[in-house]
């Protein structure tokens, strides 16, 4: 049977910007879905879709300069055929305007639309025409985000982190035995356990990936268990813990592992990377569970060495590989997430053992959901911060990230 690739970006997209759904969640389940599919076909769908999805605001300035009707006035199907073909036609040297164009009227019709297909081929014959006056290298961020990065992070760093946003990521993996086919990796030169996979190799194409030799996992994430200390036989529980990489990271450093999550849809996440990756061991123990870390579960009072709260934020620090959170978290976001972040620290920190050790993290860059709330760990109840970093892209060669270590 033959799939159309532009049909599957244009269904990936609809899900996107038009219901609100992360960029990576629905791209895993379509190159899942069709992972029959040849290496470059798989890749061309993913360029294309987290492209689009990156450009957005490039994109919609293009389109409403070119168009009689404004973005926001189209129909969802039209502006998400127009967006794609856009980006194509505009960062894809190697696909013809004309073949970009022409598949956008196919697809128009085919989706009930042919009374627009008209109006389709106009605006992309026009962008197309008009291309090489187009500017594309303008960074597709937010000018709020800009100015709360250069405010808490001074220019510098703020223009680093920005470059960072724009340039293409590698999938990060951790080695987790010496069986691992690293010739289709790139050491990372940070962590000696961290390889970058080559371009186009999907993880799941590697030797050894459904035996565990290898997960996938950010640096910055890696430090988490590293600088936690993580010791053997330590009870540590994972608060808000899919897709599992720290968790799974604790377990291989000799800890028994809870590892929870809110859904029974992260949990499956968790059990799909344990699937691959824990073996029985009379050592030590990687169990899950469907937990809300916001609400208690009193068999855990005091029973864990090391609570784990890697807690729900704003992402900025992944903007460069979820590209959908420039556009979709808002300034507000900053000011109210602590308070629910402070919901998880206050329940979370009941399951400690007297003198555990409770590590806070976020993959964002924000003070008040980062320091701040480090902060009040420490002073409400009585612990003292003996490591704390954020991790900034473009500098530590990493996601942005925070880690706080808390002792009694």
């Amino acid at each position: 049977m033959s799939v159309n690739e532009r049909e599957i970006i244009l269904d990936c997209l609809l899900e996107i910007n038009e219901k609100g759904r992360l960029s990576h969640t629905v791209l895993k389940e379509v190159l899942d879905k069709y992972d029959y599919l040849p290496p470059e076909s798989k890749a061309f769908i993913k360029r294309v879709t987290e492209g689009t999805v990156e450009k957005l605001l490039s994109i919609d300035d293009t389109i409403d300069s070119y168009s009689k009707v404004k973005v926001v006035k189209q129909k969802p199907l039209i502006r998400t055929l127009l967006r794609m073909s856009t980006y194509q036609i505009l960062y894809m040297d190697k696909v013809p305007a004309s073949a970009v164009c022409n598949e956008a009227v196919k697809l128009s019709k085919k989706r009930g639309f042919s009374g627009l297909s008209g109006f389709v081929n106009g605006v992309l014959r026009n962008i197309s025409k008009n291309s090489r006056n187009i500017k594309t290298d303008k960074e597709d961020v937010p000018q709020w985000i800009k100015e709360h990065l250069v405010s808490c992070y001074g220019k510098e760093n703020a223009t680093l982190i920005l470059e960072d946003v724009d340039r293409i990521h590698p999938v990060t993996v951790r080695i987790r035995s010496d069986k691992a086919d690293t010739s289709f990796m790139t050491p990372s030169g940070v962590l000696n356990d961290a390889y970058y996979l080559k371009e186009r190799t999907s993880p799941a194409n590697v030797p050894g990936f459904e035996d565990g030799n290898f997960i996938i996992q950010d640096i910055a994430s890696m430090f988490v268990a590293i600088e936690g200390k993580i010791k053997p036989g330590e009870d540590v529980i994972d608060v808000c813990a899919a897709p599992g990489g720290k968790a799974i990271h604790a377990f291989d450093m000799g800890a028994n592992v809870t590892a929870c999550d809110i859904s029974e849809r992260k949990v499956s996440l968790i059990d799909e990377n344990a699937k691959r990756c824990i073996r029985p061991s009379k050592d030590h123990t990687f169990v899950t569970r469907v937990l809300d870390a916001t609400e208690f579960a009193p068999e855990y009072e005091k029973r864990f060495d090391v609570v784990l709260a890697d807690v729900p934020c704003s992402g900025l620090g992944v903007m460069g590989r979820k590209a959908d959170i420039r556009h979709k978290t808002k300034k507000e976001d900053l000011e109210t997430l602590p308070e629910y972040q402070r919901k998880i620290i206050d329940n979370t920190i009941r399951y400690l053992k007297d003198g555990g050790r409770y590590i806070y993290s976020t993959c964002t860059m924000n003070p008040k959901e980062n320091e701040e709330n480090a902060r009040y760990i420490a002073q409400k109840y009585g612990r003292k911060i003996v490591f704390e970093k954020q991790y900034l892209p473009g500098k530590d060669k990493c996601d942005g990230f925070y880690i706080a270590v808390l002792e009694v």
